[in-house]
């Protein structure tokens, strides 16, 4: 039998009666408590990645730690990071040859390539022994902060807060979107698409994997974003794979999940991915969701092409926000760059008041930043108008299938459903659950509302 990739096993431990434990307040509540130290160490390993071949005092002195006692401690976990980003980095340019420069490679040997990479890409990203061995690692912050000056962020963005849509326009053009060799999932098709950049705020091309249950022209496509700090698929698991990809590929649909800009193979130098969004608001989330809503835009237009006969669009959290402002701002949009659909999933609006005012943005550090830089809630409300959505959709009220908890704090729903209510979505499109941010995933993994809502919807605007 030809070799094939496997469902994770974490993902079938989600998926069983235990896995209803993860949408209960006391996990919502631990896995709150427990953000900071993920999101440290994840800087931790980022500044590794940059210093370990220089030392110890490089890697101490980026992280604002006095040198101590202990320093052969520091710089063995250093070697040993070195050497799994050595060995990540290595499978990496032969997966690139294999994968798209069309190096000699069997089937079964794409197959053990590509689980060979994500396993060993996995332990790169983990780095818990840094966190261990890094004295004083608990005082290092979370982000690495770069908050801009209020007077000079909304000077320098005086003519796009006169005309948010001029900052959330389509491309001018689509570019050649390049693909990759194939390989086996769970019966499924999958490979990767990528593309210049389209927009002025990143520098890095655009990257997507894609799910069909087959090599198939003139599939109903869904284009979904994930949350925010994934890393995709240079990790074992990647839960919108799962439930998202091959889920609704299975069931005879194509579904793209893009890399965000900053994230996942998109990471800039010594920052780790999603860092600049939370080190540089609110400038920097007008960034990444101008870049994201145009990549997106060059995958709708892709999946036209391939013959999609319709195209939605959806997410989870930043995936989610994501979604919202395109559904807003696509109006003036071409129409082979425009969606059909929408399904934003744990969606908030009004992200001023996110920056000040959520769980998460307080939990990080973000909020008091932002304070120290001189901006007040006031200051935040001058900038609203480029982080909130329009008051007139671009896609049909009638079109937009919200999903979200009622008790999610990170992503506060408040907003969003007044301008859901704003745009005249109907009651019966949308869906609440009594739950956290947190529970809004699990209970997408653990159940079939949201994959099915999706397939209804691609079906009956396909017929």
């Amino acid at each position: 039998m030809p070799a094939h990739l496997e469902t994770p096993r974490v993902h079938r431990a989600i998926e069983s009666p235990a896995g209803a434990l993860l949408t209960t307040r006391p996990y919502e509540w631990l896995k709150r408590r427990n953000l900071p130290r993920e999101f440290r160490t994840a800087r931790l390993r980022a500044v590794a990645d940059r210093t370990a071949s220089v030392g110890v005092d490089a890697y101490l002195d980026e992280l604002g730690i006095d040198r101590v006692a202990g320093r052969k401690r520091v710089r063995d976990a250093l070697e040993r990071h070195r050497g799994r980003k050595r060995a990540r980095d290595a499978l990496e340019v032969r997966w690139e040859t294999v994968f798209w420069d069309g190096g000699d490679a069997t089937l079964d040997g794409r197959v053990a390539l590509e689980t060979d990479r994500r396993t060993v890409s996995g332990r790169w990203a983990r780095a818990g022994d840094l966190l261990e061995a890094t004295p004083d690692a608990e005082r290092v912050a979370a982000v690495d902060f770069d908050v801009p000056d209020p007077d000079d962020a909304l000077a320098a963005w005086e003519s796009r807060l006169d005309d948010p849509a001029s900052a959330y326009a389509a491309p001018d053009r689509v570019p050649a979107v390049e693909t990759s060799a194939t390989v086996p999932g769970p019966d499924t098709s999958e490979y990767w698409v990528r593309f210049p950049s389209v927009s002025e705020h990143v520098a890095e091309p655009a990257s997507a994997k894609v799910f069909e249950p087959r090599r198939e022209h003139g599939l109903p496509t869904l284009v979904f974003g994930s949350g925010l700090g994934m890393m995709y698929d240079l990790l074992s698991y990647w839960p919108e794979e799962e439930y998202v990809g091959r889920e609704l590929a299975t069931r005879g649909y194509r579904v793209v999940l893009p890399e965000s800009p900053w994230h996942g193979r998109r990471e800039r130098p010594g920052r780790y991915s999603g860092e600049p969004y939370l080190a540089e608001p609110p400038v920097s989330l007008v960034r990444l969701y101008a870049a994201q809503l145009r990549e997106w835009a060059v995958l709708t237009a892709w999946a036209r092409e391939e013959g999609a006969p319709v195209v939605g669009v959806g997410g989870i959290s930043l995936g989610g926000i994501a979604t919202l402002l395109l559904a807003g701002f696509c109006g003036p949009w071409p129409d082979e760059m425009t969606p059909d659909l929408a399904f934003p999933a744990a969606p908030s609006a009004r992200l001023d008041r996110v920056l000040a005012g959520s769980e998460l943005t307080g939990l990080l550090g973000v909020r008091e930043a932002l304070r120290d830089a001189g901006w007040t809630d006031a200051r935040l409300a001058e900038f609203a108008p480029l982080l909130t959505p329009p008051d007139d959709p671009g896609v049909p009220p009638e079109r937009v299938f919200p999903f979200a908890g009622r008790r999610d704090r990170m992503a506060p729903y408040g907003d969003a459903r007044d301008v859901l209510s704003t745009w005249g979505v109907p009651p019966q499109n949308r869906t609440e659950w009594d739950v956290g941010h947190f529970g809004v995933l699990v209970t997408l993994l653990r159940h079939s509302t949201y994959q099915d809502a999706v397939a209804a919807q691609l079906d009956w605007h396909a017929r």
